[in-house]
């Protein structure tokens, strides 16, 4: 399992094949939601293949919104939604954070 920064057009590509959100994801909306907000876009990638997204854009100078993300079904028996939720394994989100500008960072998304 390989976890990379990625463009939206990749993050699209995942979402468009998760059933669970009510419409289909769409690049000219997404980009509307993040235009002018540092982004970090994530993707999964298991056997070249990708799996899973997380979206997430900075608030404030100390505060990260883990906006969207979810796994396609291809990727749901994979370690990626456990790898995902683990704060221990987060780890690598604070590194990415800090590129941001800012040494503290608080991370919240919705349950």
């Amino acid at each position: 399992m390989k976890i990379r920064q990625a463009s939206l057009a990749e993050a699209v590509e995942v979402l468009v094949r998760i059933s669970e959100f009510a419409l289909p994801a769409d690049e000219n909306t997404l980009q509307a939601r993040l235009k002018g907000k540092p982004t970090l876009i994530l993707v999964a990638e298991q056997d070249e293949q990708l799996v899973g997204v997380k979206i997430g854009y900075r608030l404030s100078e100390t505060c990260f919104y883990s906006w969207l993300g979810g796994v396609a079904p291809e990727g749901a028996v994979a370690e990626w939604p456990r790898l995902c939720w683990k704060p221990k394994k987060l780890g690598w989100l604070s590194k990415v954070l800090k590129s941001y500008g800012s040494n503290r960072v608080t991370v919240f998304q919705r349950c």
